[in-house]
Parts: structure tokens; C-alpha cells; sequence
């Protein structure tokens, strides 16, 4: 199943495109991309905090996705927590 919605911080995330991910994801849950995705969906909407569980999902399956490590570095900043993604 492939999503045709991006929520990339440029276009916004939609009520459309995160239940199509997570459509996507209930068939795929060990899905590194779509795990990212949504978690980018999420950060874009304001919810650091869901989007920072997604991205470290994300890293559980795919250790080396350099944006999910980006986007877990910018969910702890919105998070007031920027300190954390040193470490």
C-alpha cells in the first residue's frame, strides 16, 4: 500500500494523510518509512511527543534512517528538551 500523502513540514500534515498512514501502518506496523512518516505528520501538527515515539520506532526498525535521527532531534527541541539529542 502506498500513501499519497506527504507530510512534509512544507505542505502540512492533514487529517487525510495521517489516517492513510496509519491505514497503512496497521497492515505494516514494522514499516520504517511509514513509521517516519507519521511521525513527521505529527511534528508538523504540533505533537512532539507522538512524533517522537514514531521516530524512535522508526530507529527500532531502521537504525541508520539519518531522518529519523533529524526528525527525533526536532521533536525534542519542540519539546523544550534539544539537550537530549546530544547524548
Amino acid at each position: 500500500m502506498s500513501t499519497s500523502h506527504d507530510c512534509s513540514p512544507s505542505l502540512g500534515a492533514s487529517a487525510e494523510s495521517i489516517a492513510e498512514i496509519e491505514a497503512a501502518l496497521a497492515i505494516r506496523p514494522e514499516d520504517a518509512f511509514l513509521n517516519y512518516q507519521l511521525g513527521l505528520c505529527y511534528l508538523t501538527e504540533g505533537d512532539a511527543e507522538q512524533a517522537l515515539d514514531l521516530f524512535n520506532l522508526t530507529l527500532h526498525y531502521q537504525s541508520g534512517n539519518f531522518l529519523a535521527c533529524r526528525g527525533k532531534t526536532r521533536a525534542l527541541e519542540a519539546m523544550g528538551r534539544g539537550e537530549e539529542s546530544v547524548a
